[in-house]
């Protein structure tokens, strides 16, 4: 297991997370961005050696409720079949976005590649329910509804 380290800045908008809770080192993420985006019209900020990082669109609330719009992406284990495929070989990759809005709440878009998040498999298992339709394979390459039997996301 690699020497974790405390999160910390660089010279650079870069975030070290010494692989520790993306969700942690995200929001600090975040929030530079925002402070850089105050300060100089942009702000840009890179994690690394983080794990899951939760939903995208938690992040980009905060960069619009700062009036800041945002993206941000992260990659992924292998989780997802790709098109007419049986076997895991994309990652889901979130991706968010979220704009200010003048009047009501932000615009917030938060999306993957796969056709459920594996938040949602977990959920869905560790209450005893079955997935939606078409979301899934087992390892045989067969459609599931079985979370237990899961093999691989669909896109």
């Amino acid at each position: 297991m690699p020497r974790r380290r405390r999160p910390r800045w660089g010279s650079r908008p870069l975030l070290d997370a010494g692989h520790g809770l993306g969700h942690v080192a995200s929001q600090k993420a975040i929030l530079r961005a925002v402070e850089l985006a105050r300060a100089q019209g942009i702000g840009l900020v890179a994690v690394r050696h983080s794990n899951h990082f939760g939903a995208a669109g938690y992040y980009c609330a905060i960069a619009a409720e700062a009036g800041c719009l945002s993206f941000n992406y992260t990659n992924a284990i292998s989780k997802v079949a790709p098109h007419g495929g049986s076997k895991p070989l994309l990652g889901t990759n979130p991706i968010g976005f979220g704009c200010p809005t003048h009047g009501a709440g932000p615009v917030l878009v938060d999306l993957s590649t796969s056709a459920i998040s594996g938040g949602e498999v977990r959920s869905t298992g560790g209450k005893g329910k079955s997935l939606p339709p078409g979301v899934a394979l087992d390892a045989e390459g067969r459609l599931t509804e079985d979370p237990a039997k899961l093999g691989c996301l669909l896109p």
